[in-house]
C-alpha cells in the first residue's frame, strides 16, 4: 500500500491551483449569456470546460481508480481484505479535498485512462 499512498499523494499534491476570479467580482469561463431587465446584460468567457475544477465525485472516482491500479501492481500479503478496504477508504477520505483543490483536469483525464501503475506514472509529467 505504500506505493498507492505515494501515487495518491503525488497526484493530489502536484496539481496546479485552479485560477480564480479577481477581487472585483470578475471571472472567466466558457459560454455566453443574455438577459433583460435591471442588472442583466451580455457577457462572454474565455475559459473552456476542460479547465473546470474537478468535482468531489470525480476525485473520489479517480482516487479509487488509482488505488485499484496500485493494488493490482503490488499486493501486501499481510493485509486482510478488511484492512485493505479501511486503508483505501481512509486514503480517499484524506485526499478528496486536496484533489478538488489542486488536481488539473488534464491530470484527471490521464489518470482515468490509465490501465496500469506505469501509465499513472506518466500522468504527472
Amino acid at each position: 500500500m505504500k506505493a498507492a499512498v505515494m501515487i495518491v499523494i503525488a497526484l493530489a499534491a502536484c496539481g496546479h491551483k485552479q485560477p480564480t476570479g479577481g477581487g472585483d467580482g470578475s471571472a472567466s469561463g466558457s459560454g455566453s449569456a443574455t438577459g433583460s431587465g435591471p442588472g442583466t446584460g451580455m457577457g462572454t468567457g474565455t475559459g473552456t470546460a476542460s479547465e473546470a475544477p474537478l468535482s468531489k465525485d470525480e476525485c473520489v472516482a479517480m482516487l479509487g481508480h488509482i488505488l485499484d491500479l496500485a493494488s493490482a501492481a503490488r499486493k501486501d500479503p499481510g493485509e486482510t481484505p478488511e484492512e485493505h478496504q479501511k486503508t483505501r477508504q481512509r486514503l480517499i477520505d484524506e485526499q478528496t479535498q486536496p484533489c478538488v483543490d489542486s488536481v488539473p483536469r488534464a491530470q484527471y483525464d490521464c489518470a482515468m485512462k490509465a490501465t496500469s501503475a506505469a501509465d499513472l506514472g506518466r500522468c504527472g509529467s
